[in-house]
């Protein structure tokens, strides 16, 4: 999340799964905001050397139009010095397309920012980064996209946190505490009854899923803690084995809650779209939410305050519960041009050391990213971010969303098949094209951390 976004909600609280949206907690006045934030300077020190000499050049074309001025800062303040050259460009529409244009040219960038959409188009043209200093400094491997082959085409440059949102005070109000809320049994006993009430209430227990324009946003995440249960099985029990589905039962359930204790259920599902779901859920018409870092800053826009709001883990099953904390995955992610001439490889890779290991380089990305996945770099200031810290320090596992091969139409036919199953969930319509794309996808699926 960038925490330009983030820092709309500026009045927080530091909170822990326990105490988000607690009752009778005040929040702190605002900070003083006359004086500039002091430079960054890590807490430990690299061990490695990450000044190069001034051999290769750097260039590098960025999606985020709002990092643009801050990567042309950065990039200056690394050739002065160094003496690299680094040149940014951003295209901050239509990436993927110029990204393909520009891999196909004579002077191909040597570093550029695969999505969950186009790993797969780029993957060839990217270096294995599994030995290097940036792959080595990071805190999150289960965030990495792969290529077919098993090798590391894409690092995550920031996080972003997901699971289930959840407006305290509409729960409360409805006769529930957030403690009750730790199991997916007990989500479900809650969303129910608040269901078969909602017109008492004046509210609903969830905020429909966005379907209007094909798989909603978070439902591949969801979808990803299944095989992530059943790889950390295999893991527990020495075995290296494909996913099969083992969970497939409880991927149901979870999905059967979502669409039929909504504010909208049936057909109407398909027409849904984003900001529908946002709108039903700032304007108190739902308790919860899939949702994340990405909705933080529209939700406080539109007056929820930070103490009524709380991100659950997607809940999977009885097996992962106890020890379920938020799923997590990469906002953008850094690949290299393996293709490239060699000396401005290694100009791009000790480039990409220096950002994430030197005060100035996670200073300037802490400026426009909150969540930075790296040993060196600032606390995240997100709520959601902070709150799945403390559940990790609770002893809480993140929850990854374990899709590192990407299939190359993305997640089109599980996409496919759950919207036909919304639209008549029937026994054929799960068992058939939901499963049969959700096992095709989930077999691509390894541990790589």
């Amino acid at each position: 999340m960038k925490r330009s976004l983030a820092l709309l909600l500026a009045a927080a609280l530091l909170l822990t799964l326990a105490g988000c949206g607690g009752k009778g907690a005040e929040a702190p006045a605002p900070a003083e905001t006359s004086a500039p934030a002091p430079a960054y300077t890590p807490a430990e020190t690299p061990t490695f050397d990450v000044t190069p000499a001034a051999s290769g050049q750097v260039t590098f074309l960025n999606p985020d139009g709002e990092a643009g001025e801050m990567w042309q800062e950065l990039g200056a303040g690394y050739t002065a010095l160094t003496g690299v050259p680094v040149t940014v460009t951003t295209v901050a529409e239509d990436y993927e397309s110029a990204l393909a244009q520009a891999l196909a040219s004579s002077d191909a960038p040597t570093l550029y920012c695969a999505s969950l959409a186009s790993v797969g188009e780029v993957a060839a043209a990217s270096l294995d980064l599994r030995d290097s200093v940036v792959y080595g400094e990071l805190t999150a491997a289960d965030c990495v996209l792969l290529d077919g082959e098993g090798r590391v085409v894409a690092v995550p440059m920031a996080l972003e946190c997901r699971g289930i949102l959840v407006n305290t005070a509409l729960l409360s109000q409805a006769g529930y505490e957030l403690d009750y809320i730790d199991s997916f049994s007990h989500l479900r006993i809650a969303a129910n009854d608040i269901h078969a009430r909602a017109a008492e209430l004046g509210f609903d227990a969830f905020a429909p899923v966005a379907l209007e324009d094909g798989m909603d946003r978070y439902a591949h995440d969801l979808a990803g803690i299944y095989p992530y249960m059943e790889l950390r099985d295999a893991k527990r029990g020495g075995l290296d084995t494909a996913v099969s589905g083992k969970y497939a039962d409880d991927f149901q359930d979870m999905w059967d809650l979502l669409i039929k204790d909504s504010s909208v259920t049936g057909a109407a599902l398909l027409k849904t779209t984003v900001e529908q779901s946002l709108s039903e859920f700032a304007g108190g018409r739902a308790v919860f939410m899939l949702g994340g870092d990405a909705d933080l800053a529209a939700l406080g826009e539109a007056g929820l305050a930070e103490e009524q709001l709380c991100l659950l883990p997607f809940y999977g099953s009885l097996d992962l519960e106890k020890d379920a904390g938020l799923s997590r995955r990469g906002a953008w992610y850094w690949s290299v041009n393996g293709g490239a001439d060699e000396a401005d490889v290694a100009a791009t890779l000790d480039f990409l050391a220096w950002v994430v290991t030197s005060g100035e380089g996670l200073s300037a990305l802490h400026g426009v990213y909150d969540y930075l996945p790296y040993r060196l770099a600032p606390a995240p200031e997100g709520l959601f971010a902070r709150q799945g810290e403390a559940m990790a320090a609770e002893g809480k596992d993140w929850l990854p969303a374990v899709f590192h091969v990407i299939p190359q139409d993305g997640h089109a036919a599980l996409g496919a098949g759950l919207r036909r199953y919304t639209n008549d969930p029937s026994y054929y319509n799960w068992h058939s094209p939901v499963l049969e794309a959700a096992r095709q996808e989930w077999a691509a699926c390894r541990f790589v951390f």
